[in-house]
């Protein structure tokens, strides 16, 4: 099933082929799926219900996403390939600063999963 809205926000859609896995929430946060937490919508503003982690720095900066996930025993790498004996994040960002996160999903092995950090810009 194809979904307009998500193909006018990400164009590149258009020609893609892609499936939706869950209906669209408005209280989903993907910093906070890809961490494991997902009691807590993840940004660094005090409101109630928000969290972002003591001393890491913005929200709104890819180094503070990089900061939370290597508190998270994520460790940065330049390959973007699926590395089944890893789980890893991929930081997309804008020139305006972090967009969204995601998370590897597979794993193909009952080996412990090592952690590695992507950044794309």
């Amino acid at each position: 099933m194809r979904d307009a809205d998500l193909e006018r926000d990400f164009p590149r859609l258009l020609t893609s082929t892609y499936k939706i896995t869950s209906p669209h929430d408005p209280k989903y946060n993907c910093v906070a799926y890809a961490v494991g937490d997902t009691t807590h919508f993840w940004y660094d503003v005090q409101v109630k219900g928000y969290y972002w982690p003591p001393g890491v720095p913005s929200a709104d900066t890819v180094e503070g996403w990089v900061k939370l996930f290597t508190l998270h025993g994520y460790t940065e790498t330049d390959d973007a390939s699926l590395e089944p004996e890893y789980e890893k994040v991929a930081i997309y960002a804008s020139i305006d600063g972090p967009e969204h996160v995601a998370r590897s999903c597979c794993k193909t092995s009952r080996a412990p999963v090592r952690a590695r950090l992507q950044s794309c810009r």
